[in-house]
């Protein structure tokens, strides 16, 4: 293929291609089309399999905020590792991947391949900040990979239009929860927790415990005491007969 003829393929969109291939009349242009089809489909494939996996770790979240009485205190103490959940964080890479793959629908794969590279990019930041308590696979935390099918996407291709609702539908659905997510309850921010104080506040409370039960212990060895000496003090002030 001329040198000319595979610039015209790397800048043009997919209806330019098609005049320019009946314009020189070249068999690799309909090659490329398809090529670029099948790019098309594998990174659709990608952007599910990511909105997928996010939205696993979004429910991950949101099951840890349920059952937090199992991490709370030990946040508060400041144990490495343990932060706030926050499902609202999946809604960013949500919609970037939707916007990826509006773009690779509309037939613009090289915008769509330069949004999925956001996209993945806030996927992985997202992994990386997700809390220890947060229950999901190991292997899972380290987040979006590189793709072959997004590294041969070169700038400003173009492929044939195609329609994806259920990939769209679900990155709308991760979105949403920003909405809802109060509903499982509110947790208050505290500074991070001196657990030494407060054991020794406990100490301290205790030891005022057991001072108080001693007193109570003593008063009626204390009352007798006084009953005697008022009696001896008595008999001291009578008169002898």
């Amino acid at each position: 293929m001329r040198g000319d003829v595979r610039e015209a393929l790397r800048q043009a969109d997919v209806q330019q291609l098609r005049r320019l291939g009946k314009a020189i009349g070249n068999d690799a242009l309909s090659g490329k089309i398809a090529g670029n089809d099948k790019l098309r489909d594998a990174l659709l494939t990608l952007v599910q399999e990511r909105l997928q996996a996010i939205q696993l770790a979004q429910q991950a979240e949101l099951k840890a905020l349920r059952n937090r009485g199992d991490w709370y205190r030990r946040l508060l103490r400041g144990e490495k590792g343990l932060k706030l959940p926050e499902p609202t964080r999946w809604a960013a890479p949500a919609q970037l991947y939707k916007k990826a793959a509006e773009a690779i629908c509309a037939g613009e794969l090289g915008r769509g391949a330069d949004l999925l590279r956001q996209a993945t990019e806030s996927d992985r930041a997202n992994f990386k900040a997700l809390p220890k308590q947060v229950e999901i696979p190991a292997a899972d935390r380290k987040g979006a990979t590189s793709s072959p099918a997004l590294a041969e996407v070169r700038e400003g291709e173009g492929c044939n239009p195609c329609s994806a609702p259920q990939v769209l539908a679900l990155a709308d659905r991760i979105t949403a929860v920003g909405q809802t997510a109060d509903l499982v309850g509110q947790v208050r921010v505290l500074p991070p927790h001196q657990w030494w104080a407060a054991e020794e506040g406990e100490d301290e409370e205790q030891k005022k415990k057991e001072e108080s039960k001693a007193s109570r212990l003593a008063e009626p060895a204390a009352r007798r005491d006084t009953a005697e000496a008022d009696r001896d003090a008595f008999l001291r002030k009578r008169p002898r007969k």
